[in-house]
């Protein structure tokens, strides 16, 4: 019970999140107190988290208990949707002892929603239009749960489409899938596993002219992208030989891939041939028991 816990921590239930009507886990962690969360640019951009003013690499992000943050401790919320999530439980103040040396100022803990009883589907949508020059804006979700012994299960799917604030290169797709399968081979016998991959495209004009061109600076990039690939699966078996001897095995896998381009365009001085580009792979698996 988080009443009886000596440290600092908040608990975002599922409740909270629907009665939000958030769609981003960004916009849940800005009102968290302790946190503070800085995104560069519009959406899809970089969103960096700093709680009790530590380093953005000082806290610990785990999606049902598999480490996400990058190799250097940072991780980039952007994109991160609530999509199928039960809560995310929030750590503040250093955790090393329980949780490793990337705990320094707090951990971040998002689970996935356990499915249970009669099937249920869902579907959400929402269309709208930037003020600053009426470029589209929508999300999509459809989501699908329920379970009977000895199983549970629950699956979603979300798309996001924005155009972006500026007028130029500015665009941002995410495609978000999640699910979890929950089996009880026995009484005292659970398997849990879980996946959540993300897909999305950002466009990002960032120059060092500003965004109105002069004989001097060309202005906005016409064409310079980031595309994130993000997987994160485990899977879980709880055993209790005992009421006093409880057994868990985990097993976790990330995959980050990341693909930044950008061409070159001779009509606006960018970049001259043949542009730039940069690939990057990282993959984590940990085993705990």
């Amino acid at each position: 019970p988080e009443r009886e816990l000596g440290i600092s921590a908040t608990v975002i239930t599922r409740q909270e999140i629907e009665r939000r009507k958030s769609s981003d886990v960004i916009e849940l962690l800005r009102e968290v107190a302790g946190l503070n969360l800085v995104q560069s640019g519009s959406q899809g951009g970089l969103a960096e988290l700093y709680t009790r003013g530590g380093e953005s690499n000082f806290t610990l992000v785990l999606i049902d208990g598999v480490q996400v943050n990058e190799a250097g401790g940072g991780f980039d919320f952007s994109g991160l949707t609530t999509s199928n999530i039960d809560r995310i439980e929030v750590i503040r103040g250093p955790q090393s002892s329980l949780y490793g040396s990337d705990a320094i100022s707090g951990v971040i803990h998002i689970i996935t929603k356990r499915g249970m009883g009669k099937p249920r589907a869902s579907v959400l949508t929402s269309h709208g239009a930037h003020s600053e020059n009426g470029n589209y804006t929508g999300n999509q979700r459809f989501g699908l749960s329920g379970g009977i012994e000895p199983f549970g299960y629950s699956f979603s799917y979300e798309r996001v489409d924005d155009e972006g604030i500026l007028d130029v290169n500015n665009e941002f797709r995410n495609n978000v899938l999640s699910g979890r399968l929950d089996l009880y081979p026995l009484d005292k016998w659970d398997l849990t596993f879980t996946g959540r991959m993300k897909d999305s495209h950002y466009e990002f004009p960032t120059e060092n002219g500003g965004d109105r061109p002069d004989s001097i600076f060309p202005g906005l990039d016409p064409s310079q992208y980031q595309n994130t690939k993000d997987t994160a699966l485990s899977g879980q078996s709880r055993f209790d030989l005992f009421p006093w001897w409880e057994h868990v095995l985990h097993l976790g896998f990330r995959r980050l891939k990341q693909e930044f381009r950008d061409p070159p365009n001779a009509e606006t001085a960018f970049d001259a041939a043949p542009g730039s580009s940069t690939d990057s792979i990282e993959t984590r698996t940990t085993f705990d028991y």
